[in-house]
C-alpha cells in the first residue's frame, strides 16, 4: 500500500512539473528601416499649349421655351386619367414635369398662358372640357406639393419620382403653373368646364 502511495505522490509530481512550462521569451521589436520620400522629376512640357483652369461653378443654362410647354401639355393629355386607377400618382408625376420644366426655364406666367392658349385653340368645346378635367388632377397634385414635406414627399415615392425631380419648387414655379390656369380665362371659368 506504501508503494501505491508513493507511486501516487510520484505521478502527481510528474504531471505538476508538466502543467508549468518556461514563459515564452518575447521577441525583441526590430526596427524597420525609414526611407525618405523623394521627388519625382516632373516632366518637361512637349507643347507650349496652356490649359485654362476649370470653372468653380457651372453655369445652368436657363432658357425660354413655349414649345416645351406644348410638349408638357400634350403629355398630360395623354397620361392623366381622371378617375382611373393610379389618377393621382400619373398627375403627380405630370406636376412635377411641369415644376422642374418651370425651375429649369425663364419663362414667365404670361409665356406659359400664351403658349396654352395656342394648345387650347386647337380643342373643341368638348375636348377643352376634358383637357380641363385632367389638367385639375395634375393642378391637385401639384398643389400637394406646396403641403407638407413628408406629405408631398410621401406622394413623391409613391410615384417613383423622389429622386427624379428638382423638388422642392420655389413659389415662382408654382406660380407659372396658374399660367395654365390662365389660358382657360382664369380660375372661375376653368372650373366651369369641370364636371360636377
Amino acid at each position: 500500500m506504501r508503494k501505491t502511495i508513493l507511486l501516487l505522490f510520484a505521478l502527481a509530481l510528474l504531471l505538476s512539473a508538466c502543467g508549468t512550462a518556461a514563459p515564452a521569451a518575447t521577441p525583441e521589436p526590430t526596427s524597420v528601416p525609414t526611407v525618405e520620400p523623394t521627388a519625382e522629376p516632373t516632366p518637361e512640357p512637349t507643347s507650349k499649349a496652356t490649359v485654362a483652369p476649370l470653372p468653380t461653378e457651372v453655369p445652368v443654362t436657363v432658357t425660354t421655351d413655349p414649345a416645351g410647354i406644348l410638349a408638357l401639355l400634350r403629355e398630360t393629355d395623354e397620361r392623366a386619367e381622371p378617375g382611373s386607377a393610379g389618377a393621382a400618382l400619373k398627375a403627380a408625376s405630370v406636376a412635377c414635369d411641369f415644376l422642374d420644366y418651370f425651375m429649369s426655364t425663364s419663362i414667365s406666367r404670361g409665356e406659359v398662358r400664351t403658349a396654352a392658349e395656342s394648345f387650347l385653340a386647337g380643342l373643341t368645346a368638348e375636348e377643352k372640357a376634358a383637357f380641363a378635367a385632367k389638367l385639375a388632377t395634375v393642378e391637385n397634385a401639384r398643389r400637394t406639393f406646396t403641403e407638407s414635406t413628408s406629405y408631398a414627399e410621401g406622394l413623391l415615392r409613391d410615384c417613383g419620382r423622389i429622386n427624379d425631380c428638382l423638388y422642392p419648387w420655389d413659389e415662382a414655379a408654382h406660380n407659372n403653373f396658374s399660367g395654365l390656369i390662365d389660358a382657360f380665362g382664369g380660375r372661375a371659368a376653368f372650373e366651369a368646364l369641370l364636371p360636377r
